[in-house]
């Protein structure tokens, strides 16, 4: 269980792969494709909270960035806006 400012995309990464259900409560960002591909097929990201301890995070994390977790979860609950 992570809130507020423990809730980073780092801590996310990190634990998503080895839980059974996911519950993702937060703010949600639609029509924002990857800056390093237009083309896309995934939009839409999740703000988290930035990670002041590892600069490379600003918070979002990238409907990408989730397709590309070896997730065994059971359950995957988002519930955003957008």
């Amino acid at each position: 269980l992570f809130l507020h400012k423990e809730a980073t995309v780092e801590k996310f990464k990190q634990t998503a792969p080895n839980v059974r259900w996911i519950f993702a409560g937060c703010h949600g960002q639609d029509k924002c494709k990857p800056e390093d591909d237009h083309y896309s097929v995934f939009e839409g990201e999740l703000i988290l909270s930035p990670d002041k301890t590892n600069y490379s995070y600003d918070g979002k994390l990238s409907a990408r960035d989730i397709s590309e977790l070896d997730l065994k979860a059971e359950l995957v609950f988002l519930s955003a806006c957008y």
